[in-house]
C-alpha cells in the first residue's frame, strides 16, 4: 500500500461516514417532526376531552344538587304526610 491508496480509501471512508452522518440527521428531523405532530395531536384531544370532562362534571354537580332538593322534599312530603295521617286518626276519634 501506498501513500495514495491509503489517502484515496481515507477519503472514500470519509465521504461515506459523512453521508451516512447525513442520512442519520435527516431521519433525525423527520423522526422529531413526527414527534411534534403526534404530540400536539395528543394534546388538542386532550384539551377537547378536558372540556368534555368539564361539562360532565358540572352537570354530575347540577344533578346531585338536584338530587339533593329532591331528597329534602322527599322528607318534607313524608313529614307531611304523617302529619295528616296522625291528623286523620286522632281527629276521627275525636267524639
Amino acid at each position: 500500500m501506498n501513500f495514495g491508496t491509503l489517502t484515496t480509501a481515507s477519503e472514500t471512508h470519509l465521504n461515506d461516514l459523512q453521508a451516512e452522518m447525513e442520512a442519520g440527521s435527516r431521519r433525525l428531523e423527520h423522526i422529531a417532526s413526527e414527534g411534534t405532530k403526534i404530540r400536539d395531536s395528543l394534546w388538542e384531544k386532550q384539551l377537547e376531552q378536558a372540556s368534555l370532562m368539564g361539562s360532565l362534571v358540572k352537570q354530575i354537580t347540577e344533578l346531585r344538587a338536584c338530587l339533593k332538593q329532591q331528597r329534602a322534599t322527599m322528607r318534607d312530603l313524608r313529614h307531611d304526610i304523617r302529619g295528616l295521617r296522625e291528623l286523620a286518626t286522632h281527629g276521627t276519634r275525636r267524639p
